[in-house]
């Protein structure tokens, strides 16, 4: 499971090397330990992203489109792992709430 901030195109630990445990609430057992992002972490996300919006705004619609597609693929392709880990941090049960509030990226009028 990545638990690291995802800036300019990869994972990295917070600058700061905080981290925060992700609590199941039923029982307070550590689900994950998660990267705390801080300022610098935010001024490098917001830097990564001004870096990158000329290219992105140049890019045809069609591919954007197939690239939001390919990123809504992944999604479903992990979308059991995703649905237990929400469910576990919310402490819900899944066998009853048939991945009730996990919505499939397709499901999103495009």
């Amino acid at each position: 499971m990545q638990t690291e901030l995802f800036i300019n195109g990869r994972f990295v630990p917070a600058a700061s090397g905080a981290t925060a445990p992700t609590l199941n609430p039923h029982n307070n057992r550590v689900i994950a330990e998660v990267a705390m992002a801080g300022p610098a972490d935010v001024d490098a996300a917001v830097d990564a992203a001004r870096g990158a919006f000329p290219r992105w705004s140049r890019t045809a619609a069609m591919e954007r489109g197939r690239l939001l597609l390919k990123l809504a693929d992944a999604i479903e392709a992990h979308a059991e792992e995703l649905a237990r880990l929400e469910f576990e941090r919310r402490n819900a049960a899944i066998d009853r709430c048939d991945h009730a509030g996990i919505r499939s990226p397709r499901d999103i009028r495009r």
